[in-house]
């Protein structure tokens, strides 16, 4: 069988997290949005990998970029220096 990609982005939001929520009742399929994790220590980290299964677009996003900048400028400006 051939693998057939789905990229789904709508406004209101809602919309794309129902379409999430359906295509991921499928037993054909598996559902990833852009996957990172936060933390004071590692900042804004991508996920590459989730249960063994790689998540393909390795290379930073418009969306990763603009999180990362605001995350700079705001632990540049606010809380306390460690």
């Amino acid at each position: 069988m051939d693998t057939k990609r789905i990229c789904l982005w709508s406004s209101p939001r809602n919309i794309s997290t129902a379409m999430m929520y359906f295509f991921a009742q499928r037993p054909d399929t598996i559902v990833f949005d852009e996957v990172f994790i936060t933390g004071t220590m590692g900042e804004l980290t991508p996920v590459y990998e989730i249960d063994g299964r790689v998540i393909e677009n390795k290379s930073a996003s418009a969306i990763r970029n603009t999180l990362y900048a605001t995350f700079k400028k705001l632990t540049a400006t606010e809380g306390e220096p460690v």
